[in-house]
């Protein structure tokens, strides 16, 4: 399979300066200096040492972390909403932390997310008042010595609550992340700050601390947040509220104050600035966890003359020819990326990814799997993989060890559990059959996910059913998947006009002349053609048949038909 190059000469910038800080388990990038570094990193080293009870809590962290500090223009190019100072970003290798530098709250922000993150490994869904609750009361968490403060007002959230109009019980429990009071100003503050007071309230106040443990218990085994809230509170969520207001009003809040065996802090290293390539790529390793393809696919653009002389930069390299669905260039590169010895464990899971998608044999597929798995213990996605594939050839008791490990790192991917589901009922093992197949219904975030869950249920909750399993599936990014055209014209390619990085096709057909626009030349797949490359040159053409597929969209400013997706040469 081939694909047009476009040959530009192109000056690219200078790369800009990265500093990098290492601190215990966590590594943290900064585009806007060495202090945001040096500060990021004491705080995550901090939440560390001092936050338990959120399920992964203090002790070896899952993945490891790697932090970023952006500046204006870079965090508003990834972040998920305009209202959002940080993200947290989980990916099958590591987790990701992203800051935007410069906001008054930022030591909280920097807490705020590492929750989430323990939240991610630690538990099934949360309400998500109580998801974000739980960050924002973390977030003000101090540590001296043997002490450790928690449950610090916000000022910030206290000021609102006590001029604005607060959410109603009904709204705030279903607000989920695709609810406009969740994404939208000030409707936003108030649902943070609701959401920091109801869980400091369940938390310390006299009347519901001694339920809140039991909450928490109740929820992850399913039910639904009001039973759950009723059965360890002995009110309702409405009640709760009305409660809630005359906390509030009182304006002293209870701090928790407890000794612990606080662990030494670990040495900082001193912040050092990395070559300008180093910074771009782990940034954008982060583009690509976040779903911005395109963006990291300009960041490797920009290294694509480097020469390879490590498995980093291999890496990368092969990456963008797998972006530009270039399989044979990747192939390559990820293979010189393996032959370093420090060669990372998404080496050999693209390569792996690669090797099925284009059909090479089952047992290197396994190879590279397993050799991801043995680098790096906590790739839940490499361990899920093994395990569906052993399901699927009826080897369960082998798949079960295998999705064991992937749900225990991600317990919110339900196509983990659902898969754990089928193999531990093929085992004998209902109980746990069952319990899966609920934890798989409760994690879903898709119709089809909702469904194949829907189907586990049934099946384990019916008696001498037979284990028949809908195989999970493991998507690739839409932005990275080929385009597909809608229209088609058979005709003669005379001529190209060459316009920046897009060009202008003029192809003759149907008795007239047509022109399609090629906006990136790397994304349009050439069919029946024996060679890697196929350049072509501006102006007229010899004339070559063709067949244009093409997304039918015209452009007036360009004078184009439509988009092209596809030639193909007769």
């Amino acid at each position: 399979m081939a694909r047009l190059v476009w040959v530009l000469v192109l000056c690219w910038p200078v790369f800009g300066k990265w500093w990098r800080v290492e601190s215990g388990p966590f590594v943290v990038f900064s585009d806007a200096g060495e202090l945001p570094a040096a500060i990021t990193a004491q705080r995550l080293d901090l939440a560390r040492r001092a936050i338990t009870g959120l399920g992964a809590g203090r002790g070896p962290l899952p993945l490891p972390v790697t932090a970023f500090v952006l500046s204006e223009r870079r965090f508003d190019t990834l972040r998920p909403a305009a209202n959002t100072k940080g993200f947290y970003q989980s990916a099958p290798e590591r987790d990701f932390i992203a800051l935007r530098w410069g906001s008054p709250d930022f030591p909280r922000v920097v807490l705020h997310e590492y929750v989430h993150m323990l939240l991610n490994h630690g538990s099934g869904p949360l309400p998500q008042w109580l998801e974000e609750g739980l960050a924002e009361f973390h977030s003000t968490i101090e540590a001296a010595g043997e002490r450790v403060r928690l449950g610090l007002p916000v000022p910030e959230h206290v000021r609102l609550l006590a001029a604005s109009p607060w959410l109603q019980a009904a709204e705030l429990s279903r607000i989920n992340k695709d609810s406009r009071e969740f994404n939208e100003g000030t409707r936003a503050g108030v649902f943070y700050a609701e959401s920091w007071a109801m869980v400091h309230m369940l938390r310390l106040s006299e009347d519901y601390r001694k339920g809140f443990p039991s909450f928490l218990a109740a929820l992850q085994k399913g039910g639904g947040q009001a039973a759950a809230f009723s059965q360890a509170f002995g009110k309702s969520f409405f009640e709760a509220v009305t409660d809630l207001k005359l906390y509030m009003d009182r304006q002293s809040f209870p701090v928790a104050q407890y000794k612990t065996d606080l662990e030494p802090a670990p040495q900082l290293s001193a912040p050092r600035q990395v070559p300008g390539p180093r910074g771009e790529m782990s940034y954008a390793e982060l583009a690509l966890a976040t779903g911005h393809a395109e963006e990291a696919r300009k960041v490797y653009e920009r290294i694509s003359e480097i020469k390879p002389a490590d498995s980093e930069t291999a890496f990368a390299l092969g990456r963008l020819a797998l972006a530009q669905k270039r399989n044979d260039a990747a192939a390559r590169y990820f293979e010189m990326a393996a032959q370093y010895p420090n060669a990372a464990a998404a080496v050999f899971f693209e390569y792996a990814m690669l090797l099925r998608d284009t059909g090479a044999s089952r047992d290197l597929v396994r190879k590279n799997l397993f050799e991801a798995v043995n680098r790096n213990p906590g790739f839940a996605e490499a361990q899920f993989l093994l395990g569906a594939a052993a399901s699927n050839e009826n080897r369960h008791a082998e798949a079960i060890p295998y999705l064991e490990r992937a749900a225990a790192i991600f317990p919110r991917q339900s196509y983990f559990w659902h898969a754990l589901a089928i193999s531990y009922f093929a085992g004998g093992r209902k109980e746990d059959a069952q319990r899966a197949a609920r934890r798989a219904l409760e994690s879903a975030a898709t119709p089809r996910q909702a469904e194949m869950a829907r189907q586990a249920v049934r099946l384990t909750e019916t008696p001498d059913a037979p284990a028949r399993a809908i195989r999970p599936e493991v998507n690739v990014p839409d932005s990275w998947r080929n385009k597909e055209g809608d229209s088609r014209l058979d005709g003669v390619l005379e001529r190209i006009d060459c316009i920046g990085k897009s060009a202008r096709f003029h192809v003759r057909g149907e008795g007239r002349s047509t022109v399609f626009l090629v906006e990136n030349p790397g994304e349009v797949l050439l069919k029946n053609l024996s060679s890697v490359t196929f350049e072509f040159h501006c102006g007229a053409q010899k004339p070559v048949p063709v067949v244009v597929e093409y997304k039918a969209r015209a452009d007036s400013e360009h004078g184009t038909a439509g988009v092209v997706t596809a030639l193909e040469f007769r």
